[in-house]
């Protein structure tokens, strides 16, 4: 996949910044990613396919959507904040890309549980009780995410 992007290439010093400031430690594959692209826009339209499980009902949907873009190390600070204090996501997750809906795809940094898991974050859907959004597995990894990435 190749991505436009007028980032310019980021340093482990920035990323170690970025660490500290969010007190969270990146995945390593994620981190190579952010190094070579400091997010970007798909040159062509990039898809991926996930399940959806139905919070109210339990039912299980195929869906599909696209990459609008990823984010760059100077943007997940600012979407995390706004994330996180409208409610929208638990801690822990960071909006790493979106669709051209306005989903965030989300990646784990809770050392704890899930860490390292990327989720799709559907805007549209809540988890009962809560205002986080319905977040469905989609890739056990960063790398694995990258792997399910097919273009259209």
């Amino acid at each position: 996949m190749k991505l436009i992007s007028k980032n310019k290439n980021i340093t482990e010093n920035e990323i170690n910044l970025l660490e500290k400031e969010m007190d969270i430690i990146l995945p390593v594959d994620y981190k190579d990613f952010l190094r070579k692209n400091d997010g970007g826009i798909p040159e062509k339209i990039q898809m991926f396919s996930f399940c959806e499980i139905d919070p109210e009902n339990g039912q299980v949907y195929d869906m599909e959507t696209d990459i609008q873009n990823f984010s760059s190390i100077s943007e997940i600070p600012f979407f995390y904040k706004n994330l996180v204090g409208a409610g929208a996501i638990p801690e822990k997750y960071i909006s790493i890309a979106c669709d051209s809906c306005g989903n965030e795809i989300l990646l784990c940094v809770n050392e704890f549980e899930n860490y390292g898991k990327v989720f799709f974050g559907n805007h549209e859907v809540y988890k009962p009780g809560t205002n986080y959004f319905n977040l469905s597995l989609v890739a056990d990894s960063f790398s694995k995410f990258l792997e399910k990435i097919y273009e259209n």
